[in-house]
């Protein structure tokens, strides 16, 4: 008669599963025997559920209690003829259902009235408590027995091979008075009288035992008396019958004899079970597996020794004094080890509550969160093989960073794990241990290599260009490739991973395409240093900045359902004192009681390896078992030794031991740590592709988990929460963002004002007319260039408290507002006005920003700037000015600037020691050096100054001498149209020469003191004056030579013609020259033109086009003094040109005399065209090059300035009138040789015998003798008679003898 009852109880809305009772009754008729197990079936039946039931006998009514804490574990019930089963949920259930067997049957005999009895020869065996070999829990309310018969003249030795019994203490009617022990559920030994059978105790039990042999020589009877209910297996005896000749005899020490030859047939009682029962040593040695010369008689397994300090006291003292004595507490991680750690200490105790500490510790929450529920031996490895039972525990992690939990092997009821307090428990003994050898993973003995990851056959594919290879081999997600942490750059640097951009940069698309592609990542520059962090880490609660700058900044929502951590984080409420660190600053840990958290002791039962362990992800691990010669998974690595398990990959280099020899933690600074893996960000984990986004956290930043639901808008490209969009956007769904480029795209800060965590946005080129007040307590950077912004005020940035860097750069702003007095002071660090409209400069504006410490207000409309100076913004650092053509500004502009270390100006003012603030370096000033003055001085270097006043003296005394010889001496002579248009030359020349000597002059008033007058002269009249006077005479010096060169066109290609210039003529084009002239110097003096500030651009008071520098009426100067000027400069050279190829032509006549005056005017023509080359050409080429961008140095400025534009003022006279001077004094020579030949002609024609006289002798020339040597003398330029006469006889000897 058999059966079994099966049932399933599921929760629903009718049903409480917590609040339910249900009882069956099981009856058998009178005379049978009812036997029952009750099996909890399903892994979901793990929460608390209370069994009561009960055995009916005729006069009993028995109920007990059981809680099943275990899967599949059963309960034996002890027979009875009616059993009743009442299934009861007392707590709220974790499952959601219930499902359990009962299987019963009836027998006639009682199947526990006798313990179980093995032989296992013809003389010896073993016995044990009922449902011993099954792997049961022994029964309740059991009274079995056997008894051990003995022949005659034999003993019976015997043993415990296993002890695992209940006790309890509180009940003295249990009290032992042999033994002084408090038992409940006992064994007892009786020896027999052979004869009346009369039982007499010899030993009882009821803890752990350390039975040693026993010999009887009387039969025996052995029971075992249960009562209670609870899981212990409960025990094994070896015995051994022996005749007394084969009998070891027990000498006066207590030990036996074992010499003697029979010891084979009772080895099993006494062999290498760690305590000496035979006098020689028999039984104990090198001989048994855990013994070692080495442990000097401490137990030895796996080269090291277990060693015991048997003394009480507190946990943490023992450890201390373990660690003096050079080892530390035991770790048990092998079955060898555990096997004796059994048979040495287990088996040793008679003491009641003997607790022996070992060095195992509970969770540490600087460990990953997927340990949570496991267990760590002293050296930081993890128990995969040791057995533990289910416990709830409340504790905490001690702020030293040892686990205050501890663990200790108690014997209050059987030998078990019991957790406690480290700081509070006291213990007998604890155990200790030292290595024989170099511990495992230490340098001088690295046992087994780090362990070779194959080559994962990742399916990173399917995460696009979310994820990037990395050059080293590994993958990232791209978001964070850029930061030094994820290890991706170091071996060569990645392109889309710029350097941090400055605060101002023109030129944005550097790291945006005009395509609004993402082709880099957006970084955030940490303020001290190189360092980028992706935009999406930052306001994240970690600090990634060296500095801490990407988290200083940040204000977190206040509304909070849950806990507040103290850095702002919010986590659920359950999450605190839960030993594990969920805020990052690790403040939900910190100050915990009793009363919070909740820590369970895990429920495992290992399996031996090999074998495959995964982690669930809520803290536990389970384990598959495995072949030897199988391989593991491409999601695990095997770990090397007895410890043959098969880990997950992300275990490795997670700075916790999980291999037996540690070389998972072995080689975790290599480069190329994760070739195929993905490598977890500011760590060495790697991931397998299919642990990446699983919905478990497996990297210690948790970034394996960080970006996997992440979405985004078909108007944007995104990399986490970096959006670049190229349309407006739903932004309701994303209020996450972090990094916001809506430039371009039409998009207003109204779209995402709610979304609080934006720390880089960008509208640039969106078309903004006007702005909104805007709240963003997290933004950063904040770029509103390039839109339509002509009136802007500051109230509307007053409220974003975290704002640093405000762009308003390109907007056509006019004017900025003040607004209402601020509540608060803005921490704007850098602003951006650059490129506006703004025309004066007033720091009232920014009052309630007096925190900038960069202002950018260049390539502006800045003309001036206000008396005020930057008083309103004296934090400044940094000030860039360039660009700007700024004419008025107080001299102590700059005085209350007392933090300033970087100036950038356009003009050399600014960088004077005189503007500038006491306390500034003047190096850090930077602005191009003015080429022709200094602060000191209108000329800044003594050659200038010197090559001014030479060339201005040679032109004013050259020209003068000139202009006054030609009105005076030549008045009555000269009546040509040359003549004129000379003298006119010379008065426009002698312009110049006065131009320079006024510039020389304020030259010599201004020594020393010239920044203080700088202004006041070059918005002086005196200053106009030469300036006017100088581009008057360039102009009209022009002018006349391209009359002179026409008119020397006319006169020697047309030389009959009657169109020639005449005096009359020559003046009236002169005047006109004139007035051309005064037309051109005088219109950057009238009213409309008067801005210009013309002649006032610098110091020399005339402003050459010929540097990239901007002024006004840049245009002008350029059209008149480069273009125009080089016009007439082609127009001279082509006329010069063509006169020089009538000359040349004529040169092919044979007349001497002619030869001679075409060279001559050849010469001049030739030195015309040169002087007029060297000034104009090189003006007209500098001219336009400057005009194309190209840089010109400013040295050459200076030499325009000083040396070439007045060179032809000072070479016209030498080259019209001195040499007309010449000409004339050949003339008289001429004449006065022509004289000479005309007399040595006579001379001949009226004496012919001097045609065979002296061949010395000078007379005698025919008229072809005296022309040839007439134009000899003439090209040979001979200019004395007695030059001439000399010549002339060795003319005459040549001739004679037919040279």
């Amino acid at each position: 008669m058999q059966g079994e009852v099966q049932g399933l109880y599921t929760r629903s809305a009718k049903f409480n599963l917590s609040k339910f009772t249900c009882q069956w009754n099981i009856s058998v008729p009178e005379g049978y025997f009812l036997y029952a197990e009750f099996d909890a079936l399903d892994e979901a039946c793990t929460s608390y559920y209370v069994v009561k039931w009960g055995v009916m006998f005729p006069s009993i009514n028995h109920g007990m209690m059981s809680c099943v804490y275990f899967v599949n574990s059963a309960a034996l019930i002890p027979p009875a003829n009616v059993i009743y089963f009442r299934l009861k949920a007392s707590l709220v259930t974790l499952s959601d259902f219930i499902r359990f067997r009962i299987r019963f049957k009836a027998v006639r005999e009682d199947p526990h009235t006798k313990l179980t009895t093995v032989m296992t020869s013809s003389n010896s065996g073993y016995l044990t408590s009922p449902g011993y070999n099954g792997q049961r829990f022994y029964p309740p309310m059991m009274n079995a027995e056997q008894v051990l018969d003995l022949p005659e003249n034999h003993t019976i030795m015997l043993n415990f091979e296993r002890f695992d019994i209940h006790n309890v203490f509180n009940r003295p009617s249990n009290i032992d008075a042999m033994s002084g022990v408090y038992c409940n559920d006992k064994v007892t030994i009786f020896t027999l009288d052979r004869n009346s059978r009369k039982a007499k105790q010899v030993w009882k039990g009821c803890l752990t035992s350390d039975l040693a042999m026993q010999v009887y020589d009387k039969p025996l009877s052995i029971r075992f008396v249960t009562s209670s209910s609870y899981e212990e297996t409960g025990f094994k005896i070896k015995f051994t019958i022996q005749p007394f000749s084969n009998t070891p005899r027990r000498l006066q020490s207590g030990l036996f004899n074992c010499s003697v030859p029979s010891y084979a047939s009772f080895k099993q009682h006494v062999h290498c079970n760690m305590k000496q029962e035979c006098e020689g040593g028999e039984d104990e040695g090198g001989h048994c597996p855990f013994s070692s010369p080495a442990c000097n008689g401490a137990v030895a397994v796996n080269n090291k020794c277990y060693t015991m300090i048997a003394k009480n006291g507190p946990i943490l003292r023992l450890q201390r004094e373990c660690q003096q004595r050079n080892s530390q507490p035991a770790t048990i991680k092998t079955k060898q080890e555990l096997e004796a750690f059994s048979k040495l200490f287990l088996g040793k105790s008679r003491y009641l509550k003997h607790e022996l500490a070992i060095g195992l510790f509970g969770y540490d929450s600087s460990m990953p969160q997927y340990y949570r529920h496991t267990l760590k031996w002293h050296d930081n490895t993890i128990n995969y093989n040791m057995r533990t039972r289910r416990n709830s525990y409340s504790g905490q992690t001690c702020l030293f960073g040892l686990p205050e939990i501890c663990f200790i092997y108690q014997f209050k009821f059987k030998p078990q794990l019991h957790a406690d307090y480290c700081f509070r428990s006291y213990v007998k003994s604890f155990i200790c241990e030292f290595s024989v050898i170099p511990k495992f993973g230490s340098a001088e003995n690295n046992k087994y290599p780090r362990p070779v990851l194959s080559l994962a056959k990742s399916a990173f594919q399917r995460f696009g260009d979310s994820v990037l290879t990395c050059p080293s081999g590994h993958v990232t997600f791209t978001v964070l490739a850029c930061h030094v942490e994820s290890r991706c750059g170091v071996a060569k640097p990645l392109p889309l991973c710029p350097f941090p951009s400055p605060p101002f940069q023109q030129k944005r698309d550097n790291y945006i395409a005009k395509s609004k592609a993402l082709h880099a990542v957006p970084t955030f520059g940490c303020r001290q240093g190189t360092d980028v962090v992706p935009y999406s880490l930052v306001c994240d609660f970690w600090t990634d900045c060296p500095d801490g700058s990407d988290e200083d900044f940040c204000k977190h929502d206040l509304s909070c359902v849950g806990h507040r951590c103290s850095n702002g984080q919010c986590i659920a409420t359950s999450q605190v004192c839960d030993t594990y660190n969920h805020c990052i600053d690790k403040s939900d840990e910190t100050e915990c009681d009793n009363r919070l958290g909740h820590w369970a002791l895990p429920d495992m039962y290992p399996i031996n390896p090999p074998a495959i362990i995964n982690f669930d992800g809520s803290g536990y691990f389970n384990q598959t078992p495995m072949n030897q010669r199988d391989a593991c998974p491409d999601t695990h690595f095997r770990c090397q030794g007895q410890l043959d398990y098969c880990l997950p990959v992300y275990v490795l280099c997670n700075g916790v031991y999980d291999c037996l020899g540690h070389e998972d933690e072995a080689g975790c600074d290599q480069a190329e740590l994760c070739p195929g893996f993905y490598r977890c960000w500011d760590s060495a984990v790697c991931l397998h592709s299919d642990h990446l986004c699983d919905g478990v956290t497996q990297c210690p930043r948790h970034d394996d988990e960080l970006f996997c639901h992440a979405t985004c808008p078909r108007e944007c490209q995104c990399q986490g929460l970096s959006f670049v969009c190229s349309q407006p956007f739903s932004s309701q769904e994303f209020s996450d963002l972090r990094y916001l480029d809506a430039s371009g795209s039409g998009a207003k800060p109204q779209d995402v004002l709610n979304h609080s965590y934006l720390v880089w946005t960008s509208f640039a080129s969106c078309k903004l007319a006007h702005l909104p007040v805007m709240v963003f307590p997290n933004l950063f950077v904040l770029d509103l260039s390039e839109n339509l912004l002509t009136v802007v005020s500051m109230d509307v940035f007053v409220e974003m408290k975290s704002l640093d860097v405000l762009s308003l750069a390109g907007n056509p702003v006019v004017t900025l507002l003040s607004g209402k007095p601020a509540t608060h002071a803005s921490n704007l660090q850098q602003l951006d006005i650059s490129r506006t409209r703004i025309l004066a400069f007033d720091s009232r504006a920014l009052k309630d920003f007096f925190n900038v410490r960069i202002l950018n207000i260049s390539h502006g409309s800045v003309a001036r700037i206000v008396e005020d100076g930057f008083r309103y913004v004296s934090s400044l650092r940094r000030l860039d000015l360039r660009g700007n053509n700024i004419r008025e500004y107080p001299t102590d502009a700059f005085k209350t600037l007392t933090e300033l270390q970087f100036l950038y100006s356009s003009d050399f003012r600014f960088c004077c020691r005189i503007i500038l603030p006491e306390h500034y370096d003047e190096i850090a000033c930077q602005s191009p050096q003015d080429e022709i003055s200094s602060c000191e001085d209108l000329l800044r270097s003594n050659v200038y100054r010197a090559c001014l006043w030479l060339i201005g003296v040679m032109s004013i005394v050259g020209n003068a001498g000139s202009f006054l010889f030609r009105c005076v001496a030549l008045r009555k002579v000269t009546k040509t149209g040359f003549s004129v248009f000379v003298t006119n030359l010379c008065l426009a020349d002698l312009l110049m020469g006065v131009y320079l000597a006024m510039v020389g002059a304020a030259d010599s008033l201004y020594r020393g003191q010239y920044l203080s007058y700088e202004r006041s002269w070059t918005a002086s009249a005196v200053c106009k004056t030469a300036g006017f006077l100088s581009l008057l005479s360039s102009e009209v010096s022009a002018f006349i030579i391209c009359l002179i060169t026409l008119d020397r066109f006319i006169v020697l290609r047309f030389p009959f013609s009657t169109n020639k210039f005449r005096k009359k003529s020559a003046l009236v084009a002169s005047a006109l020259v004139w007035i051309a002239g005064i037309l051109l110097a005088v219109v950057p003096l009238l009213p409309v033109t008067s801005h210009w500030e013309f002649y006032g651009q610098s110091g020399i008071c005339i402003p050459l086009p010929i540097t990239r520098k901007t002024f006004a009426g840049r245009d002008y100067s350029f059209g008149v003094i480069i273009v125009f000027n080089f016009i007439l400069f082609v127009f001279i050279a082509g006329g010069q040109s063509v006169i020089y190829l009538s000359v040349r032509s004529n040169l092919l006549t044979t007349d001497t005399t002619k030869i001679s005056q075409d060279a001559t005017i050849a010469r001049r023509l030739l030195t015309v065209v040169v002087s007029d080359f060297a000034c104009w050409f090189p003006i007209g080429v500098l001219g336009l090059l400057a005009s194309a961008g190209v840089p010109i140095p400013g040295e050459v400025n200076v030499a325009v300035a000083i040396f070439v534009l007045p060179l032809n003022s000072a070479l016209n006279p030498f080259l019209y009138t001195f040499n007309m001077l010449m000409e004339r004094r050949r003339k008289l020579l001429e004449l006065k040789l022509m004289k000479v030949l005309e007399a040595k002609v006579v001379t001949r024609e009226t004496n012919p015998e001097c045609l065979h006289g002296n061949a010395n002798s000078s007379a005698g020339l025919t008229v072809d003798q005296a022309l040839r040597f007439l134009g000899r003398s003439l090209a040979t330029k001979r200019t004395t008679l007695e030059e001439i006469n000399s010549a002339l006889v060795k003319h005459t000897s040549r001739d004679n003898n037919g040279v």
